[in-house]
């Protein structure tokens, strides 16, 4: 009985000596797979309800209808939110960015392309290696571990390692899983990855965490790959798009129907 408990034991073990134990390829190799992984993806609308969590808003929590317009090759999007205060906006056009909220637009500043968005939308593999570096990962180092039911490898860390910053990339689909900041106490986890909302190239369901509270939830309610996009929704120097005004009708106004005369009516003879 013994020997048999034994024997099971080491068996159960296996799977994950092979993990610890498994070749794991470099940085440059896994930033190329998360690339290529997406790179027929040219433009993004992308359509849901945020969630943001906190004590601030009433009921705990607040709903917030979201979209995405999004130019992959040139990093430049458009962030829309229907919030109670009015409609907040953000548009960059990959290398500048303004915000506009109740009414009040921000100055221009330069667009970080943080790594977060970068992994939502996708991007080119050498602007996946540079936001990677912003973020605080090291390009040197990299590991094997599982994270919510997925064998994944990770960019920046070693297994098990919770105070460096690290990006957890889905060992055979090469889609980001989850990226750790343990500097902020912050893991945002990318979620339903293949479910029809995301057209099979955003995940539906994205969460943000502060230690163990979830303090944002993005819903992904539909996706529209590669529509036509209008180069004036990613001007930051001009972010609220005037409406435009209806041309005056080139139609002539139909002429005025006359009016019938009332016919004469004669008296009998008494």
């Amino acid at each position: 009985m013994r020997t048999r408990r034994a024997l099971l034991l080491a068996m159960a073990t296996i799977p994950f000596a092979r993990t610890a134990s498994a070749w794991v390829p470099p940085s440059d190799f896994l930033l190329g797979k998360l690339a290529d992984r997406r790179k027929n993806v040219k433009t993004l609308r992308v359509t849901g309800i945020r969630t943001f969590v906190g004590r601030s808003f009433e009921g705990g929590k607040q709903d917030v209808a979201e979209s995405l317009h999004a130019n992959v090759p040139d990093s430049a999007y458009r962030l829309e939110r229907k919030t109670p205060k009015g409609v907040f906006l953000e548009v960059s056009d990959g290398s500048k960015r303004v915000s506009v909220s109740e009414g009040k637009t921000s100055p221009v500043e330069a667009d970080p392309r943080p790594l977060e968005r970068l992994l939502f939308t996708g991007a080119p593999k050498d602007e996946l290696g540079r936001a990677a570096q912003a973020f605080g990962i090291r390009p040197d180092v990299t590991g094997l571990g599982r994270v919510n039911g997925h064998i994944a490898y990770i960019l920046g860390a070693k297994d098990g390692d919770t105070s460096s910053p690290q990006l957890w990339i889905d060992k055979e689909k090469s889609l980001p899983l989850e990226l750790r900041d343990p500097r902020a106490k912050r893991i945002v986890r990318f979620e339903g990855w293949g479910e029809p909302g995301g057209a099979g190239v955003v995940p539906t369901r994205v969460t943000i965490l502060r230690g163990d509270d979830i303090v944002e939830a993005l819903k992904v309610e539909e996706t529209k790959l590669n529509p036509k996009l209008g180069a004036d929704l990613f001007k930051p120097d001009a972010p609220v798009i005037a409406t435009p005004t209806p041309a005056p009708s080139t139609t002539p106004a139909p002429a005025a129907t006359p009016k019938a005369t009332p016919k004469a009516t004669s008296k009998p003879p008494r």
